[in-house]
């Protein structure tokens, strides 16, 4: 699915991307820091990134929805 989900609790450190932008599988979209170490969230398909909801220094939950990508239509 183009959902983007925290994988755990943690405090936003980088958001090297923003709305709009056509983004490819496997790029970084949002980095997450916990236990002092950086989690990347990458993107799992080819497509726009339609929606953000994170900044930096933002604390997320786990499984919480950081923004949704739209596939690239053919």
């Amino acid at each position: 699915s183009g959902m983007l989900l925290a994988p755990m609790m943690g405090r936003v450190v980088a958001v090297p991307c923003s709305m709009g932008e056509q983004v490819k599988a496997g790029q970084v979209l949002v980095v997450i820091e916990a236990m002092k170490m950086e989690h990347p969230v990458c993107a799992q398909i080819d497509g726009v990134l339609e929606k953000l909801n994170v900044a930096v220094d933002l604390q997320v939950q786990a499984q919480q929805i950081l923004g949704r990508i739209s596939p690239l239509e053919e």
